[in-house]
């Protein structure tokens, strides 16, 4: 089972901001549910833990992936522009992770996009979207 671990940097960076920073393959991986991370199945999964305030366990934080896709194009609209056709295509040819076509697309979308993307817990964006809708 994962645990999160939390620095003492990060634990001063999360209280002051409430956001850290996720790779887009791990973001696109919960996106699509394929292994799309180049540490594989633990970025996504520390993914949906963060966003869900849970432990990074396997079997819980999967099961709230749908919940978390849904926060994750409220807080990156840009996902929607991703055209994940292309990529099912080039899984289908050749589903491993070394598939240098899969490499490709990711850089592609890493260039587009940028690599790195600061996000908010789902508890704390629904906060945010309570507090607009009241005013």
């Amino acid at each position: 089972m994962l645990q999160r671990v939390t620095t003492p940097a990060e634990k001063s960076r999360r209280a002051d901001n409430g956001k850290k920073d996720f790779h887009l393959n791990a973001i696109l991986s919960v996106m699509t549910g394929m292994t799309l991370s180049r540490e594989g199945e633990a970025g996504p999964q520390r993914l949906v833990a963060f966003m869900m305030d849970e432990q990074a366990d396997a079997c819980v934080t999967m099961d709230n992936a749908e919940t978390v896709r849904d926060c994750l194009i409220e807080q990156l609209p840009f996902l929607n522009d991703i055209n994940f056709e292309g990529l099912h295509e080039i899984l289908r040819v050749d589903p491993s992770p070394a598939n240098p076509y899969i490499t490709v697309w990711r850089e592609m979308q890493a260039l587009k996009f940028g690599e790195e993307h600061a996000l908010v817990t789902l508890s704390r964006w629904q906060g945010k979207a309570a507090q607009t809708d009241a005013a």
